[in-house]
């Protein structure tokens, strides 16, 4: 082996070294990511275990929301799947198009309010993680199929859709939760609650609906709205609402 080959080959393994020493840090730092985020995790679990699985509060100082208009609603067809209704989300995310009971290709047209869109968004911008809507609007019949016990579902009118955060789901659902029952006023309830009036919040073991709910609910002496989180994940079977 001449002088150059053995230059060459030494490179080539100071090469590979550094790769190896590289690959183990990452490692070892996800390692550590890891760890931190399962103690925080724990935290946030211990709290949450303080408090009932269902939580109803009476916000007397937000105002109701008034009558839902026509323009309040983003419509998605055949024409306009790839169009953007805000940063993080196009109008194809919130219309199930590849689902066989559920064709826009035959002219069908989508509704999601504006509300919910922004609710996604929110969350989206909140946590960084990436969200992936799984349940919108569906219609009356595809509802008796998926959940014939709630024939009044937002996902009906386009008031309501199922969502799942991308990683990480356990950990970021249940610091969600937290922040929307906590006794402490927080800028997410503030966002959700009383300015996007999302007042009903169902937590499931493989993801949350948001909806407005019934406004009906609660007798509210106060002229308030209620807010209604509702923790599902230890039911047997993991229905969509």
């Amino acid at each position: 082996m001449s002088i150059r080959d053995i230059k060459i080959s030494l490179v080539f393994l100071a090469v590979f070294i550094g790769l190896f020493i590289l690959q183990c840090r990452q490692s070892k730092q996800m390692t550590e990511q890891s760890k931190k985020l399962a103690d925080l995790h724990l935290e946030i679990i211990e709290k949450l275990e303080a408090l009932p699985d269902s939580t109803v509060i009476q916000l007397c100082e937000v105002e109701p929301m008034g009558p839902i208009k026509s323009t309040d609603y983003y419509y998605i067809t055949q024409y306009n799947l790839e169009e953007r209704v805000s940063k993080h989300f196009k109008g194809k995310e919130f219309v199930k198009y590849n689902d066989p009971d559920i064709n826009v290709y035959k002219g069908d047209t989508f509704q999601i309010h504006k509300n919910m869109v922004a609710g996604a968004e929110i969350v989206r911008i909140q946590y960084g993680i990436p969200v992936i809507i799984n349940s919108p609007q569906r219609s009356f019949t595809k509802q008796m199929l998926v959940n014939p016990s709630a024939p009044n579902s937002d996902h009906i009118d386009g008031n309501g859709f199922d969502w799942v955060f991308l990683y990480n789901h356990d950990f970021y659902s249940d610091k969600l939760r937290l922040a929307l029952i906590s006794k402490e006023e927080t800028e997410l309830r503030l966002a959700l609650v009383n300015g996007l009036k999302i007042t009903q919040i169902i937590f499931y073991n493989t993801h949350i609906h948001f909806g407005f709910g019934d406004p009906t609910r609660g007798n509210i002496k106060c002229g308030g709205i209620w807010l209604e989180v509702i923790d599902k994940r230890t039911a047997l079977v993991d229905y969509i609402e």
